[in-house]
């Protein structure tokens, strides 16, 4: 489908009428500008939002090494704070190419910038197994959209525009637990404490020490949709290695059996 095709028809996902939900919530993020500006959605395949699944990944926001963007045209947005030539696509343009990958596409295996030598795929493919759980069935986001060096653009940093989407994926998969990357744990809670109908009584009720320097891992519980919601937050798996720190991957598991 052409982007001329995908505006005239104001769905990402014709082809899957039982994510209508979820493309108009993508639709309607507001500004509407940020679909035009650098950003990813998904780092899973859409297999993994069409059934229910177990967990729901996310991290902070898609991060960068590069200085040219690709706006839908094809044309570049300049960018001198960061220093590469690879050109990274619009958040729309990316989300239609959600339909073009494998379905059950894991950008952890399939994409260049994880290799075996990433910290990244190595924490994400032991956190999959340590849960027993494949990674290309892992529905995986970040909270933010935009793709930033750092943290999102000012105009953009408000979480509370991208969590429409969230709560259709969350009504779409129905996970057991949500793991959380990096400093977010706490943004979560409140998110789905405020925002998230159906949502209550998510607290944090242990906090575990990661194995690296001060940093900490967290866990919470509450309701949403009439069941129980675990959410399990660590350090960032792009600078925290969780493969080295079984400890903390069996009390993940703990955590999700309920002890």
């Amino acid at each position: 489908m052409t982007i001329l095709e995908q505006i005239m028809t104001q769905t990402f996902f014709p082809q899957y009428p039982e994510l209508s939900a979820l493309s108009g919530a993508l639709l309607n993020i507001h500004p509407s500008e940020i679909l035009e500006y650098p950003g990813r959605f998904l780092y899973s395949g859409l297999s993994t939002l069409r059934q229910e699944g177990k967990y729901y990944l996310l991290g902070h926001n898609p991060g960068v090494n590069l200085k040219d963007y690709e706006n839908p045209a094809g044309d570049t947005l300049p960018n001198p704070g960061v220093n590469s030539k690879k050109k990274y696509h619009s958040l729309r343009k990316d989300i239609i190419k959600t339909t073009e990958r494998r379905d059950d596409y894991c950008a952890y295996i399939d994409e260049d910038d994880w290799n075996p030598q990433s910290k990244m795929q190595r924490g994400v493919l032991a956190l999959c197994d340590a849960v027993a759980i494949h990674p290309r069935k892992m529905c995986a986001s970040n909270i933010f959209f935009e793709r930033s060096k750092g943290k999102p653009n000012k105009k953009w940093n408000d979480p509370r525009i991208y969590w429409p989407v969230h709560e259709e994926v969350l009504k779409l998969i129905k996970p057991d637990c949500i793991f959380v990357m990096g400093d977010d744990f706490k943004l979560l809670i409140e998110l789905l404490n405020s925002l998230s109908k159906g949502a209550s009584g998510f607290v944090c009720k242990e906090s575990k020490e990661s194995g690296h320097a001060n940093w900490r891992c967290h866990f919470a519980e509450g309701q949403y949709m009439k069941k129980t919601l675990r959410v399990i937050g660590f350090p960032h798996l792009s600078t925290y290695s969780l493969s080295s720190n079984p400890a903390v991957q069996k009390w993940i598991v703990e955590k999700l059996s309920g002890k």
